[in-house]
């Protein structure tokens, strides 16, 4: 792919997360709620909150500006790599996420390990036993599962391996056990669509004319699955594994708060609660970035593993 294609794609990037925290911010803006006021209830507990303390506090904040004027503040900043103070904590929003992009990590990367594993090799064995008892075992359950919220699993995995047989624990950060459950629930979730996508590809690839011919050729099945059906159902992998990371940003937001994870995600919802709008706008900035940048990355892998979108690429 040609760098001047490479850089455009880079450019729309950071004006679709532009686009994305500005209008997330204007919802966030006109939604009820003062952030002082919330600020200093929580702070206080809500008795004897007066409307005077309230403005002097929106003054200290800046809250108490127009929309154009904050967000203006806030996108200056952004420029110089800064994404402000956190009005809760007080301290910088950098700092925020850096203390808890660790456990967020940590987590994406075991979710995604699961969810690769799962998928792939459930995917090939349903394609080995098509229209046997396995197969459309798997294909029921795949359903099921897709039809069911991450947060209702989350819950029932809690009840089942939390409550009664206690072999994780509740809530909190303990380390790669705390992890365990929470990555369980969300690798479930993203496997079955990577469980159907490799398995029709392989059913497809299986009778296909090339196959038939190293077939005839005394091919092996193993060297004929290795060498040709599995690169040639990568691109769809590569494109299915992008989409759950996608969908695993939104998803950790709730299932870190379920399991009271010390994340990014956690804190983004006590940070919703007050409307502390340079945390909420750092992360939705950083995420549409990422989400954006994601697709870059899944494009250039395609262009690397199928030649037909190279030749495409080179006739433009």
């Amino acid at each position: 792919m040609k760098a001047a294609t490479i850089l455009k794609r880079i450019i729309v990037a950071i004006l679709t997360a532009l686009f994305v925290s500005f209008t997330a911010y204007a919802l966030l803006y006109f939604s009820p709620g003062d952030p002082a006021e919330l600020l200093l209830m929580e702070m206080t507990g809500g008795s004897g909150l007066q409307m005077s303390v309230v403005k002097e506090y929106a003054e200290i904040l800046g809250t108490n500006k127009g929309l154009l004027p904050m967000y203006k503040n806030w996108f200056v900043k952004m420029i110089h790599m800064d994404l402000g103070t956190s009005y809760r904590t007080g301290r910088p929003v950098w700092y925020e996420f850096k203390i808890r992009f660790a456990t967020s990590l940590s987590l994406a990367v075991m979710t995604s390990v699961i969810s690769l594993v799962i998928g792939v090799s459930m995917g090939m064995l349903s394609a080995k036993y098509k229209n046997k008892f396995f197969d459309k075992l798997t294909r029921m359950i795949c359903a099921i599962n897709m039809s069911i919220p991450s947060f209702w699993l989350a819950i029932v995995f809690m009840w089942v391996f939390v409550i009664k047989l206690r072999l994780a624990p509740m809530s909190g950060d303990m380390g790669f056990r705390s992890l365990i459950l929470p990555s369980c629930v969300m690798g479930l979730t993203g496997s079955s669509g990577l469980i159907r996508i490799v398995r029709i590809g392989i059913l497809e690839n299986l009778s296909a004319e090339y196959v038939v011919t190293l077939r005839a050729k005394g091919l092996s099945e193993s060297a004929r699955f290795r060498k040709h059906i599995l690169r040639n159902i990568s691109l769809s992998i590569v494109t299915m594994v992008t989409q759950n990371v996608v969908s695993l940003i939104g998803g950790s937001i709730i299932i870190e708060n379920i399991f009271g994870l010390p994340g990014v995600g956690n804190y983004l919802i006590r940070s919703i609660q007050v409307k502390d709008f340079p945390v909420i706008l750092g992360f939705i900035f950083i995420m549409s970035l990422t989400v954006v940048i994601l697709n870059l990355i899944s494009e250039l892998v395609s262009y690397a593993l199928d030649p037909r979108i190279r030749m495409e690429v080179y006739e433009k």
